[in-house]
């Protein structure tokens, strides 16, 4: 199991850095760094270090967290990636709930976003590309919702990620 340590900010940006440290096969300490937004309405518990160690104690989680690069974790209304890679998560949410969304995010920060890495600027070969990418992140925050002892998202998910791309795309 790794460690977290809950710093002061160095940057006087008023946000708490999250350091989450893991030992891995090899003497070896990967170290992630992560920010959770200060001023930010959260529940108590409900930090960047909780939804972390939440997302650990699954295997895949971890295995994510030790493969994705340095990222920001922030709260905002809506969860998602920035076009920088930053994370957001839903204050208000559940640990768990948090953790299986986290755990998607992360998904796409290691596997490619749904509408990163396509040279073809094609809408339909853009979509297939995001639904494929979607299904698979959509996947693993089923496994880990399900670990968690959360409810399943609903079947359409998936299409109504698909539609806010398609959105996008025109």
């Amino acid at each position: 199991m790794g460690s977290l340590h809950l710093d002061a900010p160095q940057d006087g940006s008023g946000a708490d850095v999250v350091r989450y440290a893991r030992p891995v096969m090899r003497p070896v300490w990967l170290l992630a760094l992560l920010v959770a937004c200060r001023g930010q309405p959260t529940a108590p518990g409900n930090g960047a270090g909780a939804i972390v160690a939440k997302l650990t104690e699954h295997a895949e989680g971890a295995a994510l967290l030790e493969r994705a690069p340095a990222h920001r974790v922030v709260f905002a209304p809506e969860a998602g990636l920035t076009p920088t890679g930053t994370v957001r998560l839903v204050a208000d949410e559940p640990v768990a709930s948090s953790a299986a969304r986290y755990g998607h995010l992360l998904h796409h920060l290691v596997h490619g976003r749904p509408f990163d890495d396509v040279a073809d600027g094609d809408c339909a070969k853009r979509l297939e590309t995001a639904r494929r990418r979607e299904k698979s992140a959509l996947a693993l925050e089923h496994r880990l919702r399900a670990s968690f002892g959360v409810a399943p998202l609903p079947d359409t998910a998936l299409e109504a990620r698909v539609n806010a791309y398609r959105n996008r795309c025109r």
